[in-house]
């Protein structure tokens, strides 16, 4: 381990870029959430989230638990709830 670089990359140093879309998403996902299309459905208040980076890109994921699936234009990703 004596001979290793440590270099600094560009990637992810857009702190306020990052911020930016991420509170754009919460914006439009929380008028999702108060257009009845999301509300409906939802077991519960919990809303679910994950931030990753995919390609150099951030990419954000918001979630509710529903007892049956969601209809075509409110979901993205289908997340199985099982049954305990």
């Amino acid at each position: 381990m004596a001979n290793y670089n440590l270099d600094k990359k560009d990637s992810f140093t857009d702190f306020a870029g990052i911020n930016k879309e991420k509170f754009d998403f919460w914006q439009a996902f929380s008028a999702k959430m108060e257009g009845l299309t999301l509300k409906t459905i939802a077991i519960n208040d919990s809303v679910f989230a994950v931030n990753e980076a995919v390609n150099n890109k951030m990419i954000y994921y918001a979630g509710i638990m529903t007892e049956t699936a969601a209809p075509e234009e409110a979901r993205v990703i289908q997340f199985l709830r099982e049954n305990t």
